[in-house]
């Protein structure tokens, strides 16, 4: 892999077809210092890579709290935790 060691490129490739790197947000100022923004959704690969991911069950939550807005298909996805009701 170009951006990591190839023993780890090599170990990704079990869960992950391509180098997981992505710059959501690109912000900077062009030739006339006038501030210009790029911006790009997770591609659809990377997002099938997530929401394909299965958490320990003490890191569900947080992950899902991670990837709410992230992943469109989250709403679906078994990581998203029920709503707890209060008993009474």
């Amino acid at each position: 892999g170009k951006y990591t060691d190839p023993a780890v490129y090599n170990s990704d490739l079990s869960w992950c077809p391509r180098n997981f790197l992505h710059r959501f947000r690109l912000t900077f100022e062009d030739s006339e210092l006038v501030q210009q923004q790029a911006v790009a959704p997770l591609p659809e690969d990377l997002c099938s890579v997530l929401a394909d991911l299965d958490p320990e069950e003490s890191s569900r939550q947080m992950v899902s709290q991670l990837l709410n807005g992230w992943v469109p298909s989250l709403a679906g996805n078994p990581w998203k935790m029920p709503e707890t009701r209060a008993e009474g």
